[in-house]
Order: C-alpha cells, then structure tokens, then sequence
C-alpha cells in the first residue's frame, strides 16, 4: 500500500472513530413520534415566584424584585425565562442522567409548584430536561433565557422602581452631617438630636427623595469583586430607604469614583460585587442636616381649632376665649382683640420662617403661650421674645423660628426691642 493510501485510510479511521464517540455521547431518544410534556399544565400568569439556580424572584403587582435583597429586577427577563418554560416539550429522552442538574423552581399564586431539572450543557444545540412528567429533549435556547445573571437582571438606578407613597422612612448622610427621617400618620419629621424628633416640612423632605428617584444608572456593573481599595474607603454619601411593608430596607453607598470614566458606584446591598455606575450625579448637593427639612411654621393646627389661649407675662396672667362673636378677652368680645389674635395664629400657623434649633438660637424669652383646643386639652406650647438682632422669636419644643417683621403681635403686649 502506498503511502497516500495509508494517509486516506488513517484520516477515514479517525473520522468514523470520531463519529462512533459522537454517537455514544449523544441525546438518545426511542425514536418515533413521542413527545413529553415537561410543564403541561403551567399558566404563565400565575407564576408568583421563580427560582433558577438558587437565585429567586417575587412577583409583586407587575414589578420583580430579587428575592435576597429586595432590589427590582427587569420584569422582561423574568416573563422571557417564564414564555419559555410554558408548553416545553420535546421527544423523549432516555439516555443517562447528569447527576447535580441545574433546577427551576415555578410557584403558582396558589403556592402549587412546578420543577424542571435540565443539563446546561449543549450537544449540537440541544439539551435534555426533566421532572415527574418524565425526560424530553429541547434546544439549548429554552435554556439561554434562564440563564441570565441575577446581577445583570437588577434594574439600572440608584433605587429602582421607588414609590414615594410607600416610604416610612429616609436616611441620608455624609460624613459631616446626617439626616434621619421618618414618616407618622402621613406627616414627616425629623430627628434634630439623638431621639429628639420635630415637625418637617413635608415637601423639602418629598423634594429630596424625588431627586433621588431621578438618577439614572447607565448600567450594572460586570466586576465580581470591589474594584481596587473601595471597601476600604468611607462613603462619599450613604442612603437607605425604608417602605411600610413588603420590600424591608434599601441601603446604598455612593462612593465617589476615580475610576476612569464613572463619577460614583453604587453598591447593591446583598450581592457581592454588584454595583451600579452613576454618571454625573447631583447627589451629594442634597443637604443632609436634619433642621434643612424642618417644619417652616411654627404650628401644625388650622387656626379654628384653638379655642382659647392662655397668655403668661411678668405682668401676670391672662386668658381668651373664642365665643360666637370673635375673642373675649374677659371684659366681652371685640373687633380689636379678636383682630389682634387672628394676627398671632395667622403668623403661628401660615407664616413660613427657617427654623433653627432651639438650643442655637439666641433670644430673651418674654412671653409664653398655652393653646387649647375644643376638650379643653393642650395644643401647643410656644415662648416668644427677640433675638440679640431684634427679630421676633417663637420657640415651640426643639425648633425655634426667627420672623422678619417690623412689631410683634399686638396680643402679646410685648415692649418695643432694646439693643443689649
């Protein structure tokens, strides 16, 4: 035999050697025409929960969200991965079974569960599943879209998806200052001191978190670790926000980058290495000193619900009463008085001032004021005077509100200011 015959003949002894392994190896099926329905009776739409790989996903209304760590994930992900389980079938497969397959988990919104078992690995585009309906093969596509990473599933944004209405709670803060705040029968305050809580102004407070809503994310980032030296550094800026119920607590470190290209990252909480890539950010402009989102009057209450007033003074004691023709000051009701009283709720209750803490500003107390309301119960308690540049004060509990105005309240008999 020549030596190009026995060149020919070793290619064509590898090649069918090639072949027989290939044929060993395959998918094998029974032949014919039978299919096995692997999912028969799954209904897409009433998938509340998906797990895949161990990472699982929660359907709540038409968002998802990430099991583990409460941030939203992109639905259409989730609904491509669901379409393609729905109606899975394929010839049957009865060749041997990989022994730690990969598992997808469906649970119905009636608690009922699917489970698929499936070999992620291909042979010539298709793979094989299983569960007790029994063992089909199908292409590796139906595979594909299970196979995303739960990083690359989190929807980009600092906090996805936030609804401002569900917020109880909002912290933000930087390492000078810091704010806490927390929503109480749909108003907002503010912690001026350790466990020392005062009034907000409910919409700086709103202002700031929509500011937060805001800011995009170009992305979430591929690095399974921190990059270079970043746990290690403080926080440019933290925030956590916390709903009412469902999702528990979103906490996020912005950090500000020298990383070529990005102006801060955000860490995800609850997964190591995930971080979302903020571009230009505004963030760290928001103020993080509690008093900013103070209240900016002096009292919460509709002025026709103070009903008397007591009004106490070196010079004694004296008390008004609202009757059915205007402010009695103990000697009948008059269109002076009652003026002069209107004035003094008017300006407690509608007049807009920037607070300061009370225990900062400086001001002679010269009047203290008790408002009642309707069952004779306690309103509020405020003291009155001027500051050392002449501005008429009101101090109600921690806050104090300085008011540029020429004279004070009539009805507080308070003597002109004097320059100590």
């Amino acid at each position: 035999m020549s030596k190009t015959a026995l060149a020919i003949a070793l290619v064509l002894l590898i090649a069918l050697a090639g072949a027989g392994i290939m044929l060993l190896t395959a998918p094998k099926t029974k032949g014919g025409d039978q299919t096995v329905q692997l999912l028969p009776t799954l209904q897409p739409e009433r998938v509340a929960r998906i797990e895949i790989r161990n990472e699982a996903y929660l359907q709540e209304a038409t968002r998802w969200r990430h099991e583990r760590t409460g941030w939203p994930v992109r639905a259409d992900l989730v609904r491509n991965a669901i379409r393609a389980l729905s109606g899975l079938s394929g010839p049957a497969y009865e060749g041997e079974r990989i022994k730690a397959p990969n598992s997808v988990t469906l649970t119905m919104d009636d608690a009922t569960e699917h489970v698929l078992r499936a070999d992620m690995r291909g042979f010539s585009g298709m793979t094989y599943g299983f569960n007790d309906n029994g063992a089909a093969e199908f292409p590796m596509s139906v595979l594909d879209a299970l196979g995303f990473d739960e990083r690359d599933a989190f929807e980009p944004g600092l906090f996805p998806g936030l609804r401002l209405d569900r917020i109880a709670t909002f912290e933000i803060g930087s390492a000078s200052s810091s704010l806490r705040a927390r929503r109480l029968d749909g108003r907002w305050l503010v912690e001026l001191a350790p466990e020392t809580w005062a009034r907000a102004d409910d919409a700086s407070v709103l202002a700031a978190l929509e500011r937060v809503r805001q800011q995009g994310a170009e992305r979430v980032l591929e690095a399974r670790r921190a990059p270079d030296g970043l746990d290690a550094r403080t926080p440019t800026l933290r925030i956590a926000i916390g709903y009412r119920e469902g999702s528990g607590t979103f906490d996020a470190r912005l950090y500000a980058s020298s990383l070529e290209g990005a102006s801060a990252l955000v860490r995800i909480p609850g997964v190591e290495g995930a971080y979302v890539e903020l571009g230009e950010t505004d963030l760290v402009e928001i103020p993080t000193d509690a008093v900013a989102y103070a209240a900016r009057t002096a009292l919460d209450v509709v002025a026709s619900d103070v009903r008397s007033l007591l009004i106490t003074q070196d010079a004694g004691t004296r008390s008004l009463e609202r009757t059915l023709d205007g402010w009695d000051g103990g000697d009948g009701a008059s269109a002076t008085t009652s003026r002069e009283v209107d004035d003094l709720l008017t300006l407690l209750t509608q007049a807009r001032a920037v607070p300061g803490r009370a225990a900062d500003v400086v001001f002679e107390s010269l009047v203290a004021v008790d408002l009642f309301g309707d069952d004779g119960g306690i309103l509020h308690t405020l003291e009155a005077g001027y500051s050392d540049e002449g501005a008429f004060v009101v101090r109600v509990g921690p806050l104090a509100w300085a008011y540029q105005r020429a004279d004070p309240p009539a009805v507080l008999r308070l003597p002109p200011y004097r320059a100590r």
